[in-house]
């Protein structure tokens, strides 16, 4: 009894024995849980005694105030055996209780039911390093001007110029008009365009190439990689205007000429673009 009495009277110092700054943020396990269960229990125990002090000291004042009145001593001697009573069952109710928690969470019969079991620390897993960006592929040195390209080639060295490339089917297919290919086009024609959009400094979309679908008069034409559309946005257009000489349009509504590199920019219909050709 004194044992137990002894191991009633350890406090907790902290009812939550995990994941707060009084414990150090030890990270909690399901083994906490049986430790929080516990040191509820041994709190409520140790409150216990304050009221059996109350209820014994009690019990001895109607005694002795009885003045030999036999129903007053009675009742003075029922508060003493009734708080005591029931101290004893609430002791040996924790000693129960207590016992069947540390076992289920030692996960084997418990001997030294006193004793607290102790939590292993949680695994705590570190967090994954962030990933690596992916090195970029140097771009392949430029063809020599009078060269043509495939589709990779040529697609690499508008995208490191910041030029896009749209279509209607959104593919690179050369025999799909609807496409928007690449694929045999001139190394000069790619120099030419990538040289107006560092002049120019506005937006670039690419909208035809080499695919099929497009006129095959004259020696500069689409399908022999001579000549590219683009799309004819405000900046673009006002660029051309201001800076490139203006002729008769042999076709097209509007024509204009590079007075440096003799590109022809002529503004067509259906849709509205720009056809830039090679001189």
């Amino acid at each position: 009894m004194i044992n137990i009495a002894h191991a009633a009277l350890r406090i907790p110092t902290q009812l939550v024995p995990c994941g707060t700054s009084a414990t150090g943020n030890v990270p909690c396990t399901p083994c906490h849980l049986w430790l929080l269960a516990d040191n509820i229990i041994n709190f409520i125990l140790w409150l216990s005694l304050p009221i059996l002090v109350i209820a014994l000291l009690y019990g001895g004042i109607i005694w002795l105030i009885s003045i030999g009145n036999p129903t007053q001593i009675e009742r003075g001697k029922a508060i003493i055996w009734n708080a005591l009573i029931g101290i004893l069952i609430a002791f040996l109710a924790w000693l129960i209780v207590d016992s069947i928690i540390k076992t289920l969470a030692s996960g084997r019969p418990v001997a030294a039911w006193n004793n607290t079991p102790i939590c292993e620390q949680a695994i705590v897993t570190p967090p994954a390093p962030p990933p690596q960006p992916p090195i970029p592929l140097p771009p392949a040195p430029p063809a020599p001007p009078g060269e043509t390209l495939n589709q990779t080639q040529a697609q690499q060295q508008l995208t490191a110029a910041g030029i896009n490339i749209a279509s209607t089917g959104n593919c690179s297919d050369k025999n799909n008009p609807k496409c928007t290919s690449l694929d045999g086009i001139r190394q000069q024609t790619i120099n030419e365009l990538i040289a107006f959009k560092n002049s120019c400094g506005c937006a670039v979309t690419m909208t035809a190439g080499t695919e099929t679908g497009h006129s095959d008069a004259g020696t500069c034409t689409h399908a022999n990689g001579c000549k590219v559309d683009i799309a004819p946005f405000g900046s673009t257009s006002a660029y051309i205007r201001s800076h490139y000489t203006p002729q008769a349009p042999t076709f097209g509504v509007e024509q204009y000429k590079d007075p440096k590199t003799g590109m022809i920019y002529t503004l067509e219909q259906n849709p509205l673009h720009w056809d830039i050709s090679l001189k």
